[in-house]
């Protein structure tokens, strides 16, 4: 290339002004499976706590503050079950644990349940699973005895919020009422409920946060509680921008654990102290025991 500028999918600076390049395409599914398998070194293999593992990119949902969506696109694309096997063949000795790193395990649910069944069939199932899901996966009884088969018991699941309200301005697509059900089901198939929560929007406040906490002790085995971070390139974040509302631009502050958004209902000191003594509340070793 003799200009940069006729390169999709960069960011480069021109004398002063930063100049963005249209967005490169996305891979296909056929492209994702002939990409080269992950190479991991003896010390690597030694220390690995978990075998990790890509069957998919991108998520069919939308919402407002995913950088997700922002970086892999809504279409979701699956690798080849050929591909997916044999990682996983090459990956059977690595750690105690295999965790499934797609932001949404089941974006095409009929994909996944032909995924899962060709890895019981090659015997690849011999180890405890972790998967993120959403709570659609409540809508699929064949898929939740197929995941508890193959060894997927531990759900990491997008919640969010059990208010109406704040789920709507999240931009998600479920309400409260399917929500408070999807994990009741979870419990029935004896999955193990981690919930990732978020608070701090514009219709949370004191009373919400009351009944987050009760309902959270009563339903999840495991949380985390994350403060509403507005993700670069998301539309949360250019609304945030917009309102001038957005507290810091230090990206180190960006982990998930640190206010960023200035609450319309608390202080940002308010806020903060809010989520710590949730997560003083909710792994408090009373409750713990219980």
């Amino acid at each position: 290339y003799e200009n940069l500028e006729d390169i999709n999918g960069i960011a480069f600076k021109k004398g002063k002004e930063i100049i963005e390049t249209n967005p490169r395409e996305l891979l296909t599914g056929e492209e994702l499976s002939s990409l080269p398998h992950p190479f991991y070194d003896e010390e690597t293999k030694r220390k690995s706590l978990a075998g990790v593992i890509e069957t998919s990119r991108g998520c069919p949902n939308d919402c407002d503050f995913c950088t997700v969506t922002e970086f892999y696109g809504r279409k979701y694309r699956t690798k080849s079950i050929e591909y997916i096997t044999e990682e996983l063949e090459r990956i059977k000795d690595l750690g105690n644990f295999r965790f499934y790193t797609d932001d949404n395990f089941i974006g095409s649910p009929h994909k996944t349940i032909n995924l899962l069944e060709a890895i019981a069939d090659e015997g690849l199932n011999k180890k405890y699973g972790i998967a993120q899901v959403t709570i659609k996966l409540a809508d699929y009884p064949e898929l939740m005895k197929l995941m508890k088969k193959v060894g997927i018991k531990f759900l990491c699941i997008g919640i969010e919020s059990i208010n109406n309200e704040s789920l709507d301005e999240l931009g998600k697509p479920y309400t409260a009422e399917q929500n408070k059900k999807a994990i009741k089901i979870f419990r029935e198939y004896e999955f193990w409920n981690h919930g990732l929560m978020m608070f701090g929007g514009d219709k949370d406040n004191y009373e919400t946060f009351k009944e987050t906490l009760v309902w959270m002790n009563e339903n999840l085995d495991s949380m985390e509680l994350f403060p509403i971070i507005p993700g670069p390139g998301t539309r949360l974040y250019k609304k945030m921008e917009e309102e001038k509302r957005i507290l810091s631009k230090d990206w180190s502050l960006y982990d998930g654990h640190h206010v960023l958004i200035r609450p319309k209902n608390f202080t940002p000191y308010e806020l903060q102290n809010r989520i710590i003594e949730a997560y003083q509340d909710f792994y408090s070793l009373k409750n713990n025991l219980r």
